[in-house]
């Protein structure tokens, strides 16, 4: 039986490194449609600023998922990667979630912007489910770490709009994570029978 556990821990996790490197192939693309919607509000150094530091964890995510794969990685150092490639998820999840930062205007634009930003960040979050599937661990630590920093953002703002962004962030956190638990249960089982 824990042979057959390590077996379908290894197939989701060799999964988890497809997926990644794929993503991060596409993740600029979001990176520079936000960066486009916000040229217009912000200083084009602040735009610069927040695409590079949201790009250095995609690569840094594509260098170690490249590696592994290529590299035909022992089974039994696996884990060691996927604890990294779980970090590197946490500080991308972050550096997603810092555009409600970056992006903040003072003003009577500050709503609307606020808002367009909030839903590129939604469906960056949800597409993550997508994603993430082979690891639910790595699921959670994205979302967490994204929407913990644009609930906590938008809280600290302290007016009844931005208040209820940051409530709709902690429920689109609990929403993403049930729907990734069942994505997860289900690639496993699947997982389990190929195995």
């Amino acid at each position: 039986m824990k042979d057959e556990t390590s077996q379908v821990e290894t197939l989701c996790i060799k999964a988890l490194f497809t997926r990644a490197r794929t993503t991060v192939l596409y993740a600029p693309l979001g990176t520079l449609f936000l960066g486009w919607i916000e040229m217009d509000v912000v200083s084009l150094s602040i735009v610069l600023t927040w695409m590079i530091i949201n790009t250095i964890p995609d690569a840094l995510t594509f260098w170690l998922t490249t590696h592994v794969m290529r590299s035909n990685t022992p089974e039994e150092r696996l884990p060691f990667w996927y604890n990294v490639q779980v970090g590197l998820r946490a500080l991308q999840g972050m550096c997603w979630g810092s555009a409600a930062i970056f992006f903040h205007i003072q003003g009577p634009n500050s709503f609307t912007n606020d808002l367009m930003v909030m839903l590129v960040l939604v469906a960056v979050c949800v597409t993550a489910v997508i994603d993430m599937t082979p690891s639910f661990r790595t699921l959670a630590t994205f979302c967490i770490s994204f929407l913990s920093v644009v609930v906590l953002q938008f809280f600290l703002m302290g007016d009844k709009q931005h208040d209820y962004f940051a409530a709709g962030g902690l429920l689109l956190m609990v929403v993403v994570l049930q729907f990734g638990w069942d994505a997860f249960r289900q690639f496993r089982e699947g997982a389990r029978q190929v195995v």
